[in-house]
């Protein structure tokens, strides 16, 4: 018993050692880590691209890259349950209003998909920053044309099959926030919804098709004055 006690002694002394150097080095080996990050310089693409061109680029200042207007396009292919498979091109151009080191990145993002079921989606939205970070100017509209299955239309209906419905929306929110404190905004918007030219696809029963029409309609719309609040510590929201 007494070997057995001093074996477990000695067992936990070496891990209360260990433990201790663990606390007392890991410090040390994180603030290596930071060193060497701050010590690699960052590349982007296009730092690439000059290299293999044997060109030197020339250096930005941190307050003139305030000053420019960075616009991306990007060609891209999708897939969801809803669409099937998707061609995408969307684009955003990020911009500057004040060239203070805090001042946040305005945003005017867009972008055209047309999927494998004929569906069209076009979303244009604003993040606008204004007199300095004050004023918070957000709009979101979006225009779909959007053929697409329902199901549970009741009646002779089967709940479990889907009936191809092809409608087109429009839908524009726009909301003006002001700086409360600190990182916190509120203010108003107004949200106007529609929904038009709702009719059941030429493939349906004449039954279904009216049935379709009866309980959906052929248009919906929907608006009103919202009231928001918004908290928002970020500096760039395209990497945020």
């Amino acid at each position: 018993m007494v070997s057995l006690n001093v074996l477990s002694c000695a067992g936990l002394k070496r891990r209360l050692l260990s433990l201790v150097c663990i606390f007392f080095l890991a410090p040390l080996l994180i603030q290596a880590q930071e060193a060497q990050k701050q010590a690699v310089p960052q590349k982007d693409i296009l730092d690439q691209v000059y290299r293999l061109m044997n060109k030197t680029r020339k250096e930005t200042h941190p307050e003139d890259l305030k000053k420019k207007k960075n616009i991306s396009i990007v060609p891209a292919i999708g897939y969801t349950l809803q669409t099937g498979f998707a061609a995408i091109l969307s684009g955003n151009l990020a911009f500057y209003t004040d060239t203070s080191a805090a001042a946040k990145m305005s945003v005017i993002s867009s972008s055209i998909t047309y999927s494998q079921y004929n569906q069209i989606i076009v979303p244009i939205q604003f993040n606008v920053w204004a007199d300095g970070d004050a004023w918070n100017i957000i709009t979101d509209f979006r225009y779909i044309k959007y053929p697409s299955d329902i199901y549970g239309l009741g009646g002779p209906a089967d709940p479990a099959v889907g009936y191809t419905v092809d409608f087109s929306g429009i839908k524009f929110h726009q909301t003006v926030l002001r700086k409360v404190k600190g990182k916190v905004y509120a203010g108003l918007g107004y949200y106007y919804d529609k929904f038009y030219n709702i009719h059941p696809s030429a493939s349906l029963s004449p039954e279904i098709a009216d049935q379709v029409t009866t309980v959906m309609g052929t248009r919906e719309e929907a608006s009103g004055i919202v009231g928001r609040f918004l908290f928002d510590n970020r500096i760039n929201p395209i990497n945020s």
